[in-house]
């Protein structure tokens, strides 16, 4: 290249820089393309100039060597080595043609928002029924309320937004890029249920099928955000308000996310551009088809001049110039015609072969679905037919090559119906999705002559992260992924969502803000589209259903009502209905594609079944086993689909001996009615024990042993620094036999203190009978309870620090001295013949001078005249045992420990093996357990099938008290080798050796 031609330059310095012309070139930074007429000089690094800068509103950061996007604040490197490929091939197939035509029009390239009356002069409109709706601001994490500062800061500059005084308030949500950031909008889902809509026609995509007739060279121009090209209506701009945590903010440019906004977007352009007929619009995609390179050439220059007379502004990044095919609106042009992609029935085509059974009946309700559209459905698909017979639902199927065939054909036929379907502009269109805990799967279709016709399939495996969804995330990430999927389907279309969780179809109207931010984003996208969401009962959601399941089948109940016609023809009394007088209206129908013929009854209007006898607890079974309802529902519910002589009889007797419902359902507790203990006859003969804790450290002191008298009332705590069986032995011995004698009966709970073998020794060697209440039954030790909470209520009442041990000697004077209504005397009364003295008493004591043989005489009048009361009752509550538990033989019992929500609340059925008024024993796995009658409720089982009995999860050995010895083993001979050490836990418990 010759030198000094080109512009005039000089360095900083003054010195001349030698040029060569200029040269139109893309480069780029950050995967993003920048055109420009460069000047060729002789220097060794590129330089940018204030022009390139100002046009494409570039900042530049020096110290961290980048290039900053002033509209959307995006960042890139602009250093030597960030520059990527000098041009984009696959963007201009024609050399420079039409990157020199696209400079001639520089005003469609560079975005401005800042004059408030835009060129074409169109406004957004947003009508709107009843008062403002408004939300509260949601809280944002400090990185993205600087991002939205941000944003909002250079939209409030470029006039896109404006400071707000409006009663409308729509909450801002945080949308993710691309590129990982994060964009600020609205949600506009309140506005949006109270805007009137809009019914300006969007084209139909398959119309721009019509202008491609000769055509053979294509481009697709793309316009950069579009709706904030269209201002909105001065009087409804206080509508787009949107609140901040840093203040509320209108928008004068329409903003993403309004409904309606696709209509304005579509009437404005077929206000700019409806007299070209070289050219089709969809929203702001616009698709130029020409029948050589020049006309080419001449029409973009026609679009250019057009788009920068109404001020419109394009995205050269994602325009494609003179392609001799193209993509556009999920068809692949050519000039043979356009072609559906085909992703639009991928999920058809790569539905995996099932595996079982069930599998491939979902499959083939899927494809039953949309018969109609499949010509000779029930021939092709006979080989699938004939293999579900005899087959159980979990049963693997076996693949032939005819089967094989055959599922590749339904897979084809049904993809064909799809692809060749074309969309009516008139036609009621629907969007129905599912989820599964694997997948997501939905079905596009529009109603055609009384059908639903499919119009394109969606289906996609979750992720890792989205199986850990809830129920009502999963179906709302369903119908998210398939609005954007089907979006050239439904943008500007009226249509309604249907879904099978009904909660969803709340989600849009409901006033109060739980959501989540990835729920507030998906919830604010779908509104875009349509805020109509209405529910479908699971059971008829064939399609959506079936696609979400590609990964995996669930358990399938079915019958195989060939081999039950096969046993109804030699059923006599069956047979006998076809001519018996009866209000039935029998008559044979034929079932399934095998042409299976069974009698039924079609008085109500829908066939019912006769059933044979060998059939009816199969048929019970399989309906009771989907939901286990009640005895009247579930006769109920199988008289509504079968028939049968006895059916409500058989079924009433039949779900009353369900061992599953019995399991799982509580009807009514058991409460047995209160029995009396023994009076003792001798005060501390007979003693309640009990331990509490842990409590917060005091003294070293974490737990209490609490003993209390039955006849006298009276209480003795010791505070224990643990609660080794060892250690609560020798506290019962030195705060309670030293003090009061041994007594005869002791009573406690099942604790592994009270249950370990050196408490049973223990009470060996001192002559005592120990007394162990219940499992889960603690108001047998309820005289230890009530003075738990009394004690526990004077501690909390009076302590002032965290040393509970120097106030519990205080607490426990106040307890002995406080007078009981039932003994009519205080403890301490009854234990030393005369109240305690207690501090601050006003009056002295005036009694006679002590002496030792008048106390002594006094004690023994008191003793002898004392009478032992029992303890006392509050009201008596009202008992209920069912009437059928006394004589039962088999019983379910309450587990009362920690159980998960979805764990049956009773255990069971296990054997009586000895009733009672209180207790029961039963068989427990083989080892006898005594049960309180308040845990039990009668099992009702089926004396004609066998029953399995629960086996209880192991809890360790019983105490050696109470095993039984085998008297085998007994007079078996010890062997002759030494045998192993016993060794025991600090709570008495029997460490058994590890086996070698």
């Amino acid at each position: 290249m010759a030198g000094g031609h080109g512009p005039p330059m000089d360095a900083a310095n003054g010195t001349p820089i030698r040029t060569y012309g200029t040269r139109y070139v893309d480069v780029c930074f950050g995967g993003r393309r920048f055109g420009w007429d460069f000047v060729m000089a002789a220097v060794s690094t590129p330089l940018l100039g204030a022009d390139f800068l100002c046009a494409y509103r570039l900042l530049v950061d020096v110290t961290n060597c980048r290039l900053i996007d002033a509209l959307s604040f995006a960042s890139f490197p602009c250093t030597l080595g960030g520059v990527g490929g000098l041009c984009l091939a696959n963007t201009f197939a024609t050399g420079d043609l039409y990157q020199r035509l696209l400079a001639e029009f520089p005003d469609i390239t560079t975005p401005t928002f800042s004059s408030a009356v835009a060129k074409h002069g169109l406004e957004h409109y947003i009508t709107t029924v009843g008062p403002p709706v408004y939300a509260r601001a949601r809280r944002l994490d400090s990185a993205k309320l600087a991002i939205a500062r941000e944003e909002f800061a250079t939209m409030e500059c470029l006039g896109i937004v404006r400071r707000s005084k409006s009663p409308w308030a729509s909450p801002l949500h945080m949308v993710t890029k691309a590129d990982g950031g994060w964009r600020p909008c609205g949600d506009f889902r309140r506005l949006n249920n109270a805007t009137t809509p809009d019914r300006y026609p969007v084209p139909h995509i398959q119309d721009f099928t019509a202008h491609l007739a000769g055509a053979a060279v294509f481009s697709k121009v793309d316009l950069v955000r579009g709706y904030h090209q269209v201002p909105v209506r001065p009087q409804d701009v206080p509508k787009t308000a949107v609140i901040t945590p840093f203040g509320l903010f209108e928008f004068l440019r329409m903003p993403f996310g309004l409904k309606g906004a696709a209509q304005t977007f579509q009437r404005l352009m077929d206000s700019v551009l409806r007299d070209m007929p070289f050219l089709f619009v969809y929203l702001d995609d616009i698709l130029v088809a020409s029948a050589s390179a020049d006309d080419h050439l001449t029409h973009l220059r026609q679009l250019f001049g057009r788009l920068s007379e109404h001020g419109l502004i394009v995205n050269p990044a994602k325009c494609e110039f003179g392609r001799s095919s193209i993509t556009f609106l999920g068809h692949h042009v050519t000039p043979q015609g356009a072609v559906p992609l085909p992703a639009k029935v991928d999920a058809i085509a790569s539905f995996p072969r099932p595996r079982t059974v069930k599998s491939l009946q979902e499959f083939l309700g899927m494809v039953n679905f949309y018969n109609r559209f499949l010509p000779h459905a029930a021939q092709l698909m006979r080989p699938l037919y004939n293999a579900l017979r005899g087959r159980k639902p979990a049963d693997v199927l076996d693949w032939s090559t005819e089967m094989t065939a055959a599922f590749d054909a339904a897979k084809t036929a049904l993809a064909n119906a799809a692809l060749l379907a074309h969309p009516s502009p008139t036609a009621p269109v629907a969007l129905t999705t599912d989820a599964s805990d694997y997948a997501v799967g939905a079905v596009c279709e529009q109603w055609v002559s009384g059908a639903w016709q499919p119009l394109a399939f969606f289906s996609r495996k979750l992720r890792d992260n989205g199986r850990k969804y809830s129920t009502f995330d999963r179906e709302l990430l369903a119908l998210f992924l398939a609005t954007r999927h089907f979006r050239f389907l439904l943008e500007g279309r009226r249509f309604t969502a249907f879904v099978d969780h009904k909660p969803l179809t709340f989600a849009m109207a409901k006033s109060s803000e739980p959501w989540s931010g990835r729920q507030q984003r998906q919830l604010s996208a779908i509104s875009e589209y349509t805020t109509d969401v209405q529910h479908v009962a699971g059971k008829d959601n064939f399609v959506a259903d079936c696609l979400s399941r590609v990964v995996v089948g669930s358990v399938h109940l079915g019958l195989d009502y060939a081999a039950m016609a096969g046993d109804l023809a030699i059923d006599s009394e069956v047979q006998a209905y076809r001519t018996a007088p009866t209000a039935l209206l029998m008559e044979d129908v034929v079932f399934g594609t095998a042409n299976t013929a069974l009698l039924c009854d079609v008085s109500t209007g829908q066939p019912r079944p006769m059933v044979p006898a060998g059939w009816r607890r199969k048929v019970f079974d399989t309906i009771h086993s989907l939901s286990h309802p009640g005895v009247k529902a579930s006769a109920k519910l199988v008289g509504a689909k079968f028939v049968w002589p006895g059916l409500r009889k058989d079924v009433r007797a039949w779900a009353a001996v369900c061992v599953a419902c019995q399991r799982a359902k509580v009807t009514r507790h058991t409460k047995a009615p209160l029995a009396l203990f023994k009076v003792p006859e001798r005060r501390f003969d007979h003693v309640n024990v009990d331990l509490v804790g842990p409590l917060s450290p005091s003294r070293g002191y974490t737990y209490l042993l609490t003993m209390v008298d039955r006849t006298t009332r009276w209480p003795e705590v010791v505070p224990l620094s643990s609660t080794t069986a060892a250690e609560v032995a020798r506290a019962f011995v030195m705060a309670w036999v030293a003090r009061f004698g041994t007594p005869s009966d002791i009573s406690s709970d099942r604790g592994p203190q009270f249950t370990s073998e050196l408490w049973t020794a223990v009470a060996g060697v001192l002559g005592v009978k120990v007394h162990r209440t219940t499992a889960y039954n603690p108001q047998s030790n309820g005289l230890c309870e009530r003075f738990h909470r009394d004690m526990k209520a004077a501690l909390r009442a009076s302590l002032t620090g965290g040393d509970w041990a120097d106030r519990l000697p205080w607490v426990m004077l106040g307890l002995r001295s406080a007078p009981k209504d039932d003994l009519q005397a205080s403890s301490a009364e009854l234990v030393y013949g005369q109240p305690l003295r207690v501090p601050g008493e006003f009056l002295p004591d005036a009694t006679a001078p002590w002496s030792a043989a008048s106390h002594r005489a006094a004690s023994r009048d008191i003793a002898d005249a004392f009478i032992p009361v029992p303890t006392s009752r509050h009201g008596l509550p009202r008992s209920y045992v069912p009437r059928d538990l006394p004589s039962a033989k088999y019983v379910f019992i309450r587990h009362d420990g920690h159980r998960t929500p979805l764990r049956p609340p009773y255990d069971g059925p296990f054997r009586v093996l000895e009733g009672g008024p209180k207790n029961f024993v039963v068989d427990m796995g083989g080892r006898p357990e005594r049960v309180a009658i308040d845990r039990l409720k009668p099992a009702h089982v089926d004396v004609g099938e066998p029953l399995q009995l629960a086996q209880p999860p192991r809890r360790g050995h019983p105490p050696a008290a109470a095993s039984t010895p085998d008297p085998a083993a007994a007079s078996t001979p010890a062997p002759a080798s030494c045998p192993s050490p016993v060794r025991r836990s600090r709570s008495g418990r029997l460490v058994r050796p590890p086996r070698r």
